[in-house]
């Protein structure tokens, strides 16, 4: 499961990051905007936030990514520490990575 934690401007392809190629998102993404996790200056977990990104075993890994790695950083964490869900990656290069390495990319 691809987990894009960007906001909608960056997924629809009216915005990209400077150094990304092409604006768009991975095929088959799924977009969980990383400032779910705060509610004003709490952050908020339980309650089943990411019962639909949790995989059983053998179904493969759960992979945040963003533009950078920073914002897909906060979904990792608690996708993977606090929620606890086993096999979740991060994806450091994210977008910025993706489009250099000349990958197709979705609007949505």
């Amino acid at each position: 499961t691809l987990v894009d934690a960007r906001p909608d401007a960056f997924l629809s392809g009216k915005t990209k990051h400077p150094a990304a190629k092409n604006a768009g998102t991975i095929p088959n993404a799924q977009q969980f905007l990383f400032t779910k996790w705060f509610d004003g200056k709490k952050a908020t977990v339980g309650g089943g936030l990411l019962a639909r990104f949790r995989k059983p075993d053998g179904d493969g890994p759960v992979v945040s990514f963003c533009n950078t790695g920073h914002w897909a950083a906060t979904n990792w964490f608690m996708m993977s520490e606090v929620q606890g869900i086993d096999g979740v990656k991060l994806y450091p290069e994210s977008m910025v990575g993706w489009t250099k390495a000349v990958e197709a990319v979705v609007t949505q």
